[in-house]
């Protein structure tokens, strides 16, 4: 109000505006900025919280620190594992919560947080390590620190990330372990000592420094697998792998290379201290009986001990020289040790047969034997009411000669390779007899002789196995003659005499080879039913001058006639012992001076000249 003057209405409302709008500006920009302010503590608050849920959530340990390493927060995970809380532990030093160790360095500090503050770079640890917790938990981790900065670049604090690897730790540990070790018996495994064994030999060479080696094997240990199983048989080698890991040194390594084949070796040790090593293992097994369903087996090894020192060959040498020691000291006796002497006649022997075993295996994969044969002729008759012949095995050597059975039959039996061999030699015959058969006139007879060896007589699938090849080749029976020598019979007489009744009621013959080489020769004349006799070549090659062996021959005749049993006599070389075996009466002879061997596929005689089936693969 003025004085003098008296204002409108419309004034007073202009005058009250004019002074308002500025007010009401004021008023707005106040109130803006307050719920610009409230805005951004909720967005603050939204990112925090975010922040720290996704901090929980992670599966990591997390802890983050400030500039001077203090801890400032925490997630679960790294409380779990540091088994501190968060409200317990902010502020204090992270070296105080994140207790570290290096198993290998336990005197070694580690601390990876004050490196990257220090540094401003990121440090991660090479290897994993031990946490210790707050109450004397242990956790096996890996972690990483990392700087975190401002907006100028500055370092404001740390990150520290670390997860556990105790149950991945352990699970690799697990992997290799069974990578390395025998899972029967724990011992380490053959490829795990080789291993070690390659290293030994690698000092020994560079450092000129001693070891030995020692190779075992259980005497007899097929005995408690076929009499009470391989469950008998696996207890067995638990038991005596315990035996032996408590006689060995820290520092050896024991092993299990296969089957019941053990090795130790003995580091930074001389020969002779190596076989006062394998003496007292001796008489700790000697001591050690083995018990199973009640029944009591006495336990014996064979021990071969080789020398490993500059002069040493290849790892394959040394196990070679050993395995041939161990077998030598297996034919000497019970409980017997061999020193490795590459001079030594019997190791000569010895590494002879392994070599002709590789060749055995290496013969049946490729296909590399072949069948030869050499006929059988008459003695009393002109014309032979039959083709009479024996199939013989051949292969070649390293200088592509021709070799004998005698040259590896020993190998194959020692390596229990006989019934591998004599699964191929059945098969190939009978295919390649089909083919002869069909191809030969009607009205010639055949007769052709296929051995067999102990191994396979004393296994009673053979017998399936036979006669799964007799129907799938529609073989004629009455064109095989088995042969079979005394000792083979003797191994498991039951077995063999299971097997010649079965084939013999199909029309198979049998005869007995080598006969008169036996202490119980005339014995098993009546025990077994054979069909010939074949009488030994000792007997037959100086029948002409020796009054001994032609009163063996006869009385071999006369039994055998008195039988129904013909005689072949083996080894027949000349015509005066031809002319000899006939007055003694022999039925037939076999030998180079009348027939010298010959590969069946040359047995063309029929008019269409049919190749022979090639040699088909064995199978088990």
């Amino acid at each position: 109000m003025v004085e003098g003057y008296t204002f409108t209405g419309i004034e007073l409302i202009i005058g009250a505006a004019i002074f308002a709008v500025p007010f009401l500006i004021l008023l707005n920009v106040w109130q803006s900025k307050k719920y610009d302010g409230r805005k951004n503590k909720e967005a603050m608050y939204v990112h925090r919280n975010r922040e720290e849920m996704t901090l929980f959530s992670i599966g990591d340990a997390v802890i983050t620190t400030d500039e001077n390493g203090s801890v400032e927060h925490m997630n679960s995970t790294a409380e779990k594992l540091t088994q501190w809380s968060i409200d317990t532990g902010r502020g204090h030093p992270i070296q105080s919560i994140f207790k570290i160790v290096d198993s290998d360095f336990p005197t070694l500090v580690l601390d990876p947080v004050g490196q990257c503050l220090k540094e401003g770079r990121v440090v991660r640890l090479a290897k994993s390590i031990d946490l210790q917790g707050r109450l004397s938990s242990r956790s096996e981790i890996e972690a990483t620190a990392s700087p975190t900065r401002n907006r100028d670049g500055q370092i404001i604090g740390a990150v520290l990330v670390f997860h556990d690897v105790s149950n991945v730790r352990e699970m690799q540990d697990h992997i290799n372990y069974q990578a390395s070790h025998d899972s029967l018996t724990g011992l380490i495994h053959r490829r795990e000592f080789e291993k070690r064994l390659k290293r030994t030999l690698d000092l020994a060479h560079k450092e000129g420094s001693h070891h030995a080696l020692i190779y075992m094997d259980i005497d007899q240990f097929r005995v408690v697998n076929e009499s009470f199983g391989h469950q008998a048989g696996d207890e067995l080698l638990v038991q005596l792998s315990a035996l032996l890991r408590a006689t060995v040194r820290g520092e050896d390594t024991l092993a299990r290379l296969g089957g019941d084949e053990f090795s130790v070796l003995l580091e930074n040790c001389p020969l002779n201290e190596a076989v006062s090593k394998a003496d007292v293992f001796n008489r700790a097994v000697e001591e050690f009986n083995f018990v199973w369903q009640g029944k009591t087996f006495d336990v014996s090894l064979g021990v071969g001990v080789v020398s490993i020192d500059s002069s040493s060959g290849s790892v394959n040498e040394i196990l070679k020289s050993a395995n041939s020691a161990c077998y030598a000291a297996k034919e000497k006796g019970r409980n017997q040790i061999v020193i490795y002497q590459a001079d030594d006649p019997q190791l000569k022997k010895q590494r002879g047969e392994m070599k002709w075993a590789t060749r055995i295996n290496d013969a049946l994969r490729n296909q590399k034997f072949q069948l030869y044969y050499q006929e059988i002729i008459p003695i009393q008759s002109e014309k032979s009411e039959k083709f009479h012949c024996e199939l013989l095995m051949r292969t070649e050597n390293d200088s592509h000669d021709l070799v004998s059975p005698t040259k590896f039959i020993p190998a194959a039996e020692r390596y229990n390779l006989m019934g591998d061999i004599d699964r191929w030699v059945a098969s190939t015959a009978i295919q390649n007899i089909t083919v002869l058969e069909k191809n030969t006139p009607s009205e010639t007879a055949s007769l052709y002789g296929i051995n067999l060896s102990g191994q396979s007589l004393s296994d009673d699938s053979f017998l399936d196995y036979v006669s799964g090849l007799f129907e799938v080749y529609s073989v004629n029976p009455e064109n095989i003659c088995f042969e079979v020598t005394e000792s083979t019979a003797i191994v498991n007489p039951e077995t063999a005499l299971k097997f010649m009744r079965e084939m013999k009621s199909t029309g198979c013959k049998f005869a007995l080879d080598d006969f008169g080489t036996g202490i119980s020769s005339f014995s098993y004349l009546k025990t077994f039913p054979f069909d010939y006799v074949k009488i030994d070549g000792s007997f037959v090659r100086n029948i002409t001058s020796s009054e001994v062996d032609q009163e063996m021959v006869g009385s071999i005749c006369r039994i055998a006639k008195v039988l129904g049993i013909k005689t072949i006599a083996e080894y027949v070389e000349d015509e005066p012992v031809f002319s000899m075996l006939c007055e003694l009466g022999v039925d037939y002879a076999q030998g180079y001076g009348f027939s010298e061997p010959a590969p069946l596929s040359r047995r063309l005689s029929n008019p269409d000249n049919v190749e022979l089936l090639p040699a088909n693969k064995h199978s088990n």
